[in-house]
């Protein structure tokens, strides 16, 4: 979803696999576009949230944000929807392709 500058995704922390299923450990990992801002996480049920990281990429300056949660004994009860809100100038888009034309 978006509006403006601002966005969230919106999806499972751990989906369904099979019945009677049981996480011992989960780590999730999310990488959002370079150049993203005022990154927050919402998850349906505590996490424990590591810092964020950079992931960087063919022609990436800045680095893309990595969101990082964890959680023990995930069970069928927790296939739940988190979100994620951010929000990323859509005119970040075209830094890559602009730092092509100016090489």
């Amino acid at each position: 979803y978006n509006s403006g500058d601002n966005y969230i995704l919106k999806m499972r922390f751990v989906d369904h696999i099979y019945d009677d299923q049981v996480v011992d450990h989960m780590t999730l990992k999310v990488i959002l576009p370079e150049g993203v801002k005022n990154v927050r996480l919402n998850p349906p049920y505590d996490v424990t949230r590591s810092p964020d990281q950079k992931h960087y990429t063919y022609l990436d300056t800045l680095g893309r944000t990595v969101v990082i949660a964890h959680k023990t004994d995930l069970v069928e009860g927790h296939v739940q929807d988190f979100e994620l809100h951010y929000s990323f100038q859509k005119i970040m888009m075209l830094q890559e392709p602009l730092l092509v034309i100016g090489a």
